[in-house]
């Protein structure tokens, strides 16, 4: 009985030393909070990401240390009512680095159950999606330009157009 005990512990540490290398080599940035969704650990990508350790963001609210004034308060508000009600959601956000720079977030956040359907965390799992959204926005800038342009050569086109007619249907006084 002993020996078998024994079997079952070190296959359960053997599964939970491949899943600590799993969250530590991902390139996923995961964060895992508290019930009031205070820090409690934080993987190396979110270390490489925003600069800052497991022990200067322990015990902090995420919001406290990544948010700054790009950061839209609407998607502040909907995460804290989801927190609130425990919901999972899915949203993009400006964060800032520790170094102030700023930098596009994708979140997903799932609340946490013990066996008993008690909450006992949040996890969020996060991706840096700045390439994505300069791309997105030199294409929305790009396009606005290809607008303008267009409006202006139709109305130039249109212009020269209207003094062809007007010219045809004057022929006889030419």
């Amino acid at each position: 009985k002993l020996e078998e005990t024994n079997t079952q512990l070190q296959t359960a540490l053997e599964r939970v030393n491949t899943q600590s290398k799993i969250l530590e080599v991902t390139t996923n940035i995961i964060v895992l909070c508290d019930v009031k969704g205070r820090i409690e650990w934080v993987n190396s990508a979110f270390e490489k990401c925003t600069g800052y350790t497991i022990d200067e963001v322990k015990g902090k609210k995420p919001g406290e240390i990544l948010q700054g004034p790009d950061t839209d308060p609407e998607t502040v508000a909907f995460i804290r009512q989801s927190i609130k009600q425990e919901n999972k959601i899915k949203v993009e956000l400006v964060n800032y680095r520790k170094n102030g720079e700023k930098y596009w977030l994708e979140l997903i956040l799932e609340p946490i159950y013990d066996e008993r359907g008690t909450l006992t965390a949040f996890l969020a799992i996060e991706n840096d999606i700045s390439e994505r959204k300069e791309i997105e926005r030199k294409l929305k800038e790009r396009d606005e330009r290809l607008k303008k342009f267009s409006f202006m050569t139709s109305h130039e086109l249109r212009h020269e157009f209207a003094k062809i007619l007007l010219l045809l249907e004057n022929k006889e006084l030419l």
